[in-house]
């Protein structure tokens, strides 16, 4: 059910049930949240859109696991460390940016672009690790790597 249709059946049975209006108000609102975290992807970091931008999901995970794994295996190749760095990516920001501010970390992009993302996330992954040289080295590595595979939902609709 899409959340227009939600609203529309609230409406237009608010006079045919005897509850009450808070309860009402209180299920539709209840009804929404279920919806909306159903269509969340699970993301192993944290995303805030408020320009509404469109960005791949899919890209942006591939790319996300393809950073960490290239920063864990230039630190240990016999036994890679498992790397998961947590930040806010924020589209729609004013430049394209990685930053961290106390314990808070964020990726800061005008628009979805890849070769910024990746380096944001070896950054994040590597940052006290690795020095600056090879942090540029495994950002383009990630971003090959994660361009030269392909998701289901790319397949299916022949892109």
């Amino acid at each position: 059910m899409k959340f227009d249709q939600v609203v529309n059946l609230a409406i237009s049975n608010r006079s045919a049930h005897p509850i009450g209006k808070i309860t009402r108000i209180a299920l539709l609102l209840s009804m929404i949240t279920s919806m909306a975290v159903a269509q969340t992807p699970d993301l192993p970091f944290s995303v805030s859109n408020p320009k509404h931008k469109k960005w791949p999901v899919d890209e942006a995970q591939r790319i996300y696991f393809a950073a960490c794994d290239r920063v864990a295996r230039s630190i240990r190749p016999e036994k890679p460390p498992r790397l998961q760095p947590k930040f806010v990516l924020i589209l729609g920001a004013d430049v394209n940016e990685a930053v961290r501010i106390g314990n808070i970390a964020e990726v800061r992009l005008k628009e979805w672009n890849p070769g910024a993302f990746s380096d944001a996330v070896v950054v994040m992954a590597a940052r006290e690790i690795l020095d600056p040289r090879q942090l540029a080295s495994l950002s383009r590595e990630a971003l090959l790597s994660a361009e030269a595979s392909v998701s289901v939902n790319d397949l299916e609709h022949g892109h």
